[in-house]
């Protein structure tokens, strides 16, 4: 079929030229014209997602076409992902809504659909308000011993958000992929698991000297998406992160001194 101008209207259609646009603009203008028309009886552009077939007598290159169940044969349908194939977009119009509507044309023709979702890039996975997973300190009293393990851990929670671009509702899952430790003193660790509480010293520090620190966790995301309610999920070009520090905690020295009792009967002597 010969390609013709889009106009946005009835007049290109009743010249008999074919109305093709690319799928994502031709979706746009489907979107943007039931939005500012919301009351389909009052609506002057009609759209339809269906196979079409040579309106009878205008096979000669027309472009009036008819709904029908024509599917062409899978050498003629694009080869597409998990995602699955589109059927063709078929406008038809009128002058106003007294008056019949026009012939259908096709203003999309065959496609992927998963080329029907815009992009979702790493600076909209950036933009999502991705919350910091939990860090955690043992001991959680305030106080660690120098020269002793500091046990640090966090959880690998997936999270799931919700997001519009574009008047697409996607869902976006981020997991986190690598976890960035700083104690505070110039040591610093990356690991791909979270840690774990003791007994386990999954991710552990010593500190060689006493003062106040403080541990920063920095996790890196990936992340998927999905236009919500569909099948399929696509990966995010990128990457995001999420920081989060610890409240200031003091790093003591503790000495072993004998005493009489026990610290439940002297709570206050040395050491206790």
């Amino acid at each position: 079929m010969p390609s013709g101008e889009d106009t946005w209207g009835s007049d290109a259609e009743a010249t008999g030229e074919i109305i093709r646009t690319n799928l994502w603009e031709a979706e746009r203008e489907r979107r943007t014209r039931e939005k500012d028309q919301p009351d389909p009886e009052k609506r002057l552009a009609e759209y339809l997602r269906s196979a079409y077939c040579a309106r009878a007598g205008e096979e000669s290159g027309s472009g009036a076409v008819l709904p029908c169940g024509d599917v062409p044969a899978d050498d003629d349908l694009p080869e597409c992902d998990d995602a699955g194939v589109l059927e063709p977009l078929l406008r038809r119009t009128r002058a106003t809504p007294a008056t019949p509507w026009g012939p259908w044309y096709v203003l999309s023709d065959w496609a992927c659909a998963g080329d029907l979702v815009p992009a979702f890039t790493a600076a909209d996975f950036r933009e999502l308000p991705l919350a910091p997973p939990a860090l955690h300190v043992q001991p959680a009293r305030g106080q660690v011993l120098v020269h002793m393990p500091t046990i640090v851990y966090s959880d690998d929670a997936v999270q799931t958000l919700e997001t519009e671009l574009l008047g697409y509702r996607f869902e976006v899952q981020a997991t986190p992929s690598s976890y960035r430790w700083d104690f505070g003193d110039g040591e610093t660790v990356t690991t791909r698991t979270p840690g774990r509480p003791y007994p386990a010293k999954d991710v552990a520090h010593a500190y060689r000297s006493t003062g106040t620190q403080r541990v920063t966790l920095t996790v890196t995301w990936t992340g998927r998406y999905r236009v919500a309610g569909a099948a399929g999920w696509q990966d995010v070009d990128g990457t995001a992160t999420t920081t989060a520090s610890t409240p200031d905690f003091t790093v003591v020295e503790r000495r072993s001194r004998l005493v009489t009792g026990t610290c439940d009967d002297e709570p206050d002597a040395a050491g206790c």
